[in-house]
Formats: structure tokens, sequence, C-alpha cells
């Protein structure tokens, strides 16, 4: 994923050609990892445990996750790379005027 203040945009794995089309269903490492994940997000929700209202159920693992955790963080995340790039693009148009003024100046 290419990310800057315009635009997002999504690469496919460098695993697929230009001339196929990627279908994720059929990314046997992407669902292992899924499924690995999800298993993951089961045992630190406590659902083990018998006693837990959702003992057994995957529903919602992803969902919670996504607000609770992965959400906050990545919007935060968000903010603050567009925060460096303006950064970066005023840093490199200040270098940019200080070349300018030692031309100018013959320096």
């Amino acid at each position: 994923m290419k990310i800057n203040s315009k635009e997002i945009t999504f690469q496919e794995p460098s695993n697929v050609s230009k001339d196929e089309e990627y279908n994720p269903s059929t990314d046997i490492e992407a669902q292992n990892k899924c499924v690995i994940f999800l298993d993951h997000l089961y045992r630190c929700d406590g659902r083990l445990s018998k006693e837990h209202p959702m003992y057994g159920l995957y529903t919602g693992l992803w969902q919670n996750w996504c607000v609770k955790e992965a959400g906050p963080i990545v919007k935060a995340m968000y903010f603050e790379r567009l925060e460096a790039a303006e950064k970066m693009k005023n840093f490199i148009s200040s270098q940019l005027a200080i070349e300018e003024e030692n031309k100018n100046n013959g320096i």
C-alpha cells in the first residue's frame, strides 16, 4: 500500500503477475495467516474458557479487534504520516529556497 496525503492505493501481492487477477480466497498463505490470527484473537479474548459468553464462537472477533485495538492505532498512524509528509515537504521547500537564494547571491 502506498500512502500520501492525496490518495491511498493498494498494490497486489508481488507473487501475482500483471496478467492474472488476484483472488484472495485462493491465496493459501494469506488464508492460513488469517486462521492463525483469528485463533490468536480468540485466545486473547478469553474464549477458551467455558464461562466466556462467546465460548466456541469466533463471531465478532475481527470487528472487536478493529474497533477497540487496531482502529485507534491505525488512525493515529495515519495522521502521524500525514504530519511527517507535511514536515518533509516544508523542509524540502526551505532547502530549495536556500539553494535558490545562494544561487542568486553567487554562492
